[in-house]
């Protein structure tokens, strides 16, 4: 079950390793019990893509701007794709981003035209030159020449999907994102390890046999066309830039 509370899943930790669970322990038991369930739900995240976890984010394009920032709530890699809306049409934008772009619209020189057609990774930790940290933000091309709607239409809006970040798992009523069962078996498992091997087998066994299980039931949820695309979908137009670029006025 998701959603159980750190102070839960301690006290289920702590069952689990038969291991007591009177306050007189002290904090610095309870600190590593914490450290582990954070670490061993961080894990999980990060090897497993899980459907509930998977969301969309709009953004607004600005005129003439380069660089945006991933939201603060995904995880920027593993963003799976991003569209932009055209004309009412929201069309997925490729991946990569190389001179030969740049040579057809050159942002270095401003050079702007509709609508967005790639994106691309912008990070960059070499700023000793006093360029900005590009650190989790994400770059696109060429640049839009006009603003994005906020709001309405999303008119000029990029929509970023893809996994989120874990909520915070600190405080005692801060909940798991992920199975509270895949936790407590994996963090028990660990704990056992050094003196009861045969036990914290059973516990690391029992917790693949769950994953095995939570995925399954996360694929069974993906629904697939027999034989390839729904023939009755529409085909999504493709947009092809002018090669001429976007000129601001005299």
């Amino acid at each position: 079950m998701r959603g159980v509370t750190l102070e839960q899943l301690i006290a289920e930790v702590q069952a689990e390793a038969r291991q007591s669970q009177l306050p007189s322990h002290g904090l610095n038991h309870r600190a590593s019990i914490v450290q582990l369930i954070q670490r061993t739900q961080r894990r999980l995240w990060a090897e497993h893509d899980w459907p509930h976890l998977k969301v969309s984010r709009d953004m607004p394009v600005q005129a003439g701007q380069r660089y945006y920032q991933v939201p603060a709530d995904m995880d920027y890699e593993r963003i799976d794709g991003i569209e932009f809306k055209y004309s009412g049409i929201w069309s997925p934008l490729i991946y990569g981003i190389t001179e030969r772009e740049y040579s057809i619209f050159d942002p270095d020189i401003d050079q702007r035209s509709d609508p967005v057609l790639r994106w691309d990774i912008a990070e960059d930790m070499q700023d000793t030159a006093g360029e900005v940290d590009r650190r989790g933000m994400f770059e696109i091309w060429p640049l839009p020449p006009i603003d994005g709607e906020a709001g309405g239409s999303l008119e000029h809006n990029l929509r970023l999907t893809g996994t989120r970040n874990l909520g915070r798992l600190t405080q005692s009523n801060d909940r798991a994102d992920l199975d509270n069962d895949l936790i407590v078996l994996f963090c028990a498992g660990e704990l056992l390890a050094p003196g009861d091997p045969a036990s914290s087998q059973i516990k690391l066994t029992a917790a693949q046999r769950l994953l095995l299980q939570l995925r399954g039931n996360a694929d069974k949820k993906d629904t697939f066309v027999m034989g390839g695309d729904d023939p009755m979908e529409q085909p999504q137009p493709v947009i092809v830039a002018h090669p001429v670029p976007f000129k601001r006025g005299p």
